[in-house]
């Protein structure tokens, strides 16, 4: 009995226990005046006490669990510390590209990123509309999604977090507000019972914090986000930009793998350490400037190219299969092959570049995984040093 009565929803175990109360009373009246004999009666009494000694217990633990979940969704610190190094990035990246970036686009990479703490088979957004007593149905990720969610309309009225769990799964449903007015609601479906309730109420109340800034597309304002995002000496977006590019990316070909192919290219300049010891550093951030231009004047707009670190550039290639991606290799190695650049001083030279491609599903499903293909193909090209740009076709993928 007393799992059941708990898991009941915010406020329904308090009802039950007000109700019970007031019936308690009448009841016992009715037994007193009836023919039940002595012994009956203290027997039925005796069951009401306990039942209401338990009601109280319930209703206490209950009023911890939502005292534990307000304090976090108010911000608890510890709560808020173990998303930030998911969220963080996220938010900032919003900010940078939040006219590029569709709210269903930012739902789904939020999705994306609570499923690395949460094991949540299916989440869903639904929205508040004024004057309706309905949630209207926005954004969803996951099967078994219902137009309409019971959970998700108390958490809507009761502005806390509800959770209900049955034999086979928790569903959690999230009020997500501003200025105190609910105007969304995130729902959950996880894909076992969770044991650990105070913990689940912890990261219910870190995310409660933490995405209605996200989803409205308003910044934080810390910081200034062309350094945060930008690398310094080519104007190029940096690492941090291109591990969160390309993970919205791949969110999008992992739910549509065939029609949105995905590949990375690694690329560095070959002995940039000597043109910098022979040329100057001056010199050298030229060559870097130099080639960051050259690189993003042979791709679509739709490409990334970052610089990641050193002389080292990362391309986000989406839409863009294991056959493209050599294209655009050859490409931009005629494009370097062809041209002679300036490097100050009155010098000229040739910059030759290393490269190495990887394709999402094939080479790698995650970020890391993409891009640590990627560099291993571009060493392995590197070692190979080959003179004929005809011959470097197939050495720079797979």
């Amino acid at each position: 009995m007393l799992p059941s009565f708990r898991n009941l929803p915010n406020g329904n175990s308090m009802l039950v226990f007000a109700g019970f109360g007031f019936l308690a009373p009448i009841i016992t009246f009715l037994i007193a005046a009836s023919s039940v004999s002595p012994e009956g009666k203290i027997a039925v009494l005796a069951t009401l006490a306990v039942i209401y000694t338990i009601l109280f217990f319930v209703t206490y633990w209950r009023h911890l669990d939502l005292e534990t979940a307000a304090k976090n969704g108010a911000g608890d610190h510890k709560a808020h510390t173990s998303f930030d190094p998911s969220f963080g990035d996220l938010e900032k990246t919003f900010g940078l590209f939040g006219d590029s970036i569709s709210r269903t686009e930012v739902f789904r990479l939020l999705a994306s990123r609570i499923r690395t703490v949460l094991p949540a088979e299916t989440i869903v957004l639904f929205d508040v509309v004024p004057g309706e007593t309905e949630l209207s149905l926005a954004a969803s990720d996951g099967p078994s999604v219902a137009a309409d969610s019971h959970v998700s309309n108390l958490a809507a009225l009761s502005g806390e977090i509800e959770i209900i769990t049955d034999d086979d799964a928790t569903f959690a449903s999230v009020p997500l507000t501003l200025d105190g007015i609910t105007f969304s609601v995130l729902e959950f479906r996880l894909s076992r019972s969770i044991e650990d309730r105070s913990a689940l109420l912890e990261k219910l109340g870190a995310l409660r914090r933490r995405i209605p800034p996200m989803l409205l597309g308003i910044g934080d304002g810390e910081g200034n986000k062309s350094v945060a995002f930008t690398d310094p000496v080519t104007g190029l977006p940096n690492e941090r930009t291109c591990h969160v590019v390309l993970e919205h990316q791949l969110a999008e070909s992992m739910r549509n793998r065939e029609e949105r192919p995905l590949s990375v290219v690694a690329i560095d300049i070959r002995n940039f350490a000597k043109i910098n010891q022979k040329f100057g550093q001056e010199a050298g951030d030229r060559i870097l400037k130099l080639t960051a231009s050259n690189i993003r004047s042979q791709l679509r707009q739709m490409d990334l190219v970052s610089r990641i670190r050193n002389d080292e550039f990362v391309i986000v290639l989406p839409a863009t299969n294991e056959t493209d991606v050599v294209e655009v290799i050859e490409r931009i190695l005629e494009h370097f092959g062809a041209t002679v650049f300036d490097a100050g001083g009155g010098h000229e030279i040739q910059i030759r570049l290393d490269i190495g491609a990887a394709s999402f599903w094939k080479d790698g499903e995650t970020p890391a995984q993409l891009i640590q293909h990627a560099q291993r193909k571009k060493q392995q090209a590197k070692a190979a040093e080959p003179a004929d740009l005809d011959l470097l076709q197939k050495e720079y993928v797979h």
